[in-house]
């Protein structure tokens, strides 16, 4: 996922949001608390894979031990 995916994930899930009425109920903002909390740690996963298979590949590249 690249960083303009996620800011465009996190800004639909906003958008979502706004639909609410106004006085918002607490149980509203806390999903899209939990939302915008998913959406973040799915950003860092796919970040971390990509840097590790990078890693791995320099690593195989210059015939590195693991």
């Amino acid at each position: 996922m690249t960083p303009e995916r996620f800011q465009a994930d996190l800004a639909s899930a906003a958008l979502r949001m706004s639909r609410s009425t106004p006085g918002v109920k607490l149980e509203t903002i806390h999903d899209a608390m939990i939302i915008g909390a998913d959406l973040g740690m799915a950003y860092v996963m796919e970040f971390w894979r990509e840097k590790h298979a990078e890693l791995n590949a320099q690593r195989q590249k210059t015939n590195l031990p693991q």
